[in-house]
């Protein structure tokens, strides 16, 4: 099984590769765009290459990295899934864009083919995405994404087809460090009828 590769109004999404190096050290090696990562900034482009053989080498039935391109050629970001638990039928899903491409819409544009595999190709019920409570241009994707934004990080099941209620989320309690307590969550549900 490979990525496949999707296309987008303004994007290409394809398998990343270490020729993404350079680009990704952008994001990768800067302190401020790693800040809500669970890994340190690369400490150069090798380090970056490294990490990008990792993802490249994976299976991609537990994980897959699609470097995100603008059709002008430039690269963009990357955007993942990871920790796929095929019994549990979840993942996680992260994401990260080049600090010279911040704030122009563009993982808003990216995350939605990717989710739509996971669901429909991967088999998923469940996407969970970290996101800090401070993360604000995380908490703003994942509004434009319909889902609910909160004070606090939330667990939210969405159900394809529908906006998100109110009795759907669940706020984490204060002081709970439970890195799955503050993931955000994307439930895929059957539909009920009206």
């Amino acid at each position: 099984m490979t990525l496949p590769v999707f296309e987008t109004p303004r994007l290409t999404l394809r398998a990343i590769t270490e020729h993404d190096a350079d680009a990704l050290h952008e994001a990768y090696g800067d302190a401020v765009a790693m800040r809500h990562w669970d890994h340190p900034p690369s400490r150069d482009v090798s380090q970056t290459a490294e990490r990008i053989r990792g993802s490249a080498e994976a299976d991609p039935r537990w994980h897959g990295m699609w470097a995100i391109q603008t059709h002008a050629g430039r690269f963009a970001g990357a955007i993942n899934y990871h920790a796929h638990n095929e019994s549990h039928r979840r993942l996680a899903l992260g994401w990260i864009v080049v600090p010279s491409c911040w704030r122009q819409g563009l993982m808003t544009e990216a995350a939605p083919p990717v989710i739509s595999h996971c669901f429909t190709q991967l088999k998923v019920h469940r996407i969970e995405a970290r996101i800090e409570p401070d993360n604000i241009s995380s908490r703003r994707l994942a509004a434009k994404a319909r889902l609910h934004r909160g004070r606090h990080a939330a667990r939210l099941a969405l159900r394809r087809g529908r906006v998100p209620q109110h009795r759907d989320v669940q706020f984490a309690p204060a002081g709970v460090d439970d890195v799955s307590v503050r993931a955000l969550v994307l439930s895929e549900q059957r539909s009920r009828p009206c």
